[in-house]
């Protein structure tokens, strides 16, 4: 006989909705942060703008965050959300940013993603799984 602790089985299509909540919940407050300081933004690659880099990680961060939180084409947006991680985690010794988490941050939010596009959505979702 297999102990659970917590028997009640019936529960566990929410645990994908906390995770699904619980990143998006994240995604928007990196956002946030990396909006209010943009003009901090340094790369040590030359002949880029700083504002062209900033922007579309703020954007991408936002409509993936607001995917998640929707239930909106999960799985899609778990696929962009591993992308942008995986990018992040190779780039991130050349963007300086104070808003900017560490490589550990985004391996863990890849694996979060990755879970959540093996499992779908969960409850309280718009979008079917694939």
């Amino acid at each position: 006989m297999l102990l659970n602790p917590i028997p009640i089985q019936w529960l566990t299509l929410l645990a994908f909705f906390i995770l699904r909540f619980g990143v998006g919940i994240i995604l928007l407050h990196l956002a946030i942060r990396l909006w209010q300081s943009r003009g901090q933004f340094s790369l040590v690659v030359a002949g880029i703008k700083k504002q062209y880099i900033v922007w579309p990680l703020i954007i991408g961060k936002v409509i993936i965050a607001l995917m998640l939180l929707a239930g909106w084409y999960t799985q899609y947006a778990a696929a962009a959300l591993m992308l942008m991680c995986l990018d992040l985690m190779i780039t991130r010794r050349w963007l300086a940013h104070p808003a900017l988490p560490p490589r550990v941050f985004y391996a863990l939010l890849f694996f979060a993603a990755s879970s959540l596009l093996i499992t779908g959505a969960g409850a309280f979702a718009v979008d079917l799984p694939i």
